[in-house]
């Protein structure tokens, strides 16, 4: 998958990523997105550094393939959904930020319409094909998802779920 190179790669085999995942530590969760009507895994998405104490995580590893699949069905906005709620209403967390790779100008617009914010950029962050680039931090609070942030997932989903 070509967007995997914003993660660090493609694991080799089913096998490989579940292994991968059992070995993590305890401060994160993966979550392995499936369809609903046919159960196939098609992605991945993670909160880590999950830090209860000052009640924040940070988002990552949201990988969707398999784009034959998934067209015409709003799985990356349900998938979001589904963890922003688990992160601000069963965790109690205040805050989830991320970074993503700043020639990654889709997936910024994309969590910006969902309520991220731009907060900073990390220079030279990540060594994506055997070049340096920059990193923006973004992040969202409880009080933001909730004013905007899930009305929009909602949205999408209703409108991809005609």
């Amino acid at each position: 998958l070509e967007r995997a190179k914003f993660l660090g790669g493609v694991p080799e085999s089913l096998d490989a990523q579940k292994s991968w995942i059992k070995y993590r530590p305890n401060n994160e969760i993966n979550f392995i997105i499936e369809l609903k009507h046919n159960s196939m895994g098609i992605g991945m998405l993670s909160l880590v550094e999950i830090d209860s104490k000052n009640r924040h995580a940070q988002s990552a590893r949201f990988l969707i393939g398999e784009e034959q699949e998934t067209s015409g069905i709003p799985v990356a906005a349900e998938a979001m959904l589904l963890l922003y709620k688990f992160a601000f209403e069963t965790l109690e967390l205040n805050r989830i930020y991320g970074f993503i790779a700043a020639t990654n100008l889709q997936m910024i617009k994309w969590q910006q319409f969902f309520g991220m914010k731009i907060e900073g950029t990390w220079r030279e962050h990540l060594l994506i094909d055997d070049s340096l680039t920059d990193a923006v931090l973004m992040g969202m609070l409880r009080s933001e998802f909730e004013q905007y942030g899930e009305k929009r997932l909602n949205s999408i989903i209703k409108m991809g779920s005609r």
